[in-house]
């Protein structure tokens, strides 16, 4: 209940700002543009309509220009997007030519990976279904799209490499060196796909194949173990009899994940 509280209080003082900023008018020219980020940025985030065209607008300013605002903005409409597409592709469209341009040029070079590809094309399409439906959009999708495929094929390529050098590994006459390059791949991996079946049942082979001393080169922390046992679990359930990677034995995931192995399998 206090949380619910606080988030209420949270949303007021941020709509009470915008209030305040838009009774003083601040215009979104250049010499303004911190006052916008002041006055608008939050209520933006909430999905205001006004404060998310107001921080739109800045794509015709100078602040986008230097390196730190062009990072931050590019950032932020990447936010926009996912949380509030339909808004915020529907002021986009009624921007003049050079803020709308500029705007979906941003938006197709996503600066920061916060988001995947697949993300930022759903957010797309559910505009599209929502029934906002503009030219650019059509661009957005195809773009969002091809990077989409370029992040599959490039996962698959991490497993692949995984795959192999865990295999490498496992094969019990490997080097010193040759298992530290299968755990590197296998945390990478992780940190790219941590929910991925397959990769999790490669990691959790390579954890007990190591030993818990060495699990922390795999694991970045708590959280991915947790994620690696509970995608290894429907990997070995569901996965095992249709994917060409063969794990070790079901005895070393029963021993790192003990609590995901005790469950009943599917089977």
């Amino acid at each position: 209940m206090r949380v619910v509280l606080f988030f209420v209080l949270l949303m007021q003082a941020s709509f009470l700002l915008a209030e305040e900023c838009l009774e003083g008018g601040p215009a979104t020219g250049s010499g303004n543009e911190n006052e916008v980020l002041r006055c608008h940025l939050s209520s933006a985030h909430f999905g205001n309509a006004d404060s998310i065209e107001a921080i739109v607008r800045l794509a015709g300013g100078d602040y986008i220009n230097s390196a730190e605002g062009g990072e931050f903005l590019n950032a932020t409409y990447m936010d926009l997007l996912i949380a509030h597409p339909r808004t915020f592709l529907t002021v986009v469209d009624r921007q003049d030519a050079a803020v709308r341009d500029r705007v979906i040029e941003e938006l197709r070079q996503p600066v920061h990976d916060a988001y995947s590809a697949g993300d930022l094309l759903a957010a797309v399409l559910l505009a599209l279904r929502q029934g906002l439906n503009r030219p650019f959009m059509s661009d957005l999708e195809r773009t969002y799209a091809e990077l989409a495929q370029r992040e599959r094929e490039n996962d698959q390529g991490l497993r692949d490499d995984l795959e192999t050098a865990a295999k490498i590994c496992l094969s019990g006459h490997a080097s010193e060196k040759a298992c530290s390059v299968a755990t590197a791949k296998a945390r990478e991996s992780l940190t790219v796909s941590p929910h991925d079946p397959v990769v999790s049942a490669i990691a959790i082979d390579l954890a007990d194949f190591v030993g818990a001393p060495r699990a922390g080169e795999i694991f970045i922390n708590a959280s991915f173990m947790r994620w690696a046992c509970n995608a290894a679990a429907f990997y070995h359930h569901a996965m095992a009899k249709y994917q060409r990677y063969a794990p070790r034995s079901r005895d070393a995931f029963g021993r790192v994940c003990a609590e995901q192995s005790s469950a009943p399998s599917t089977n």
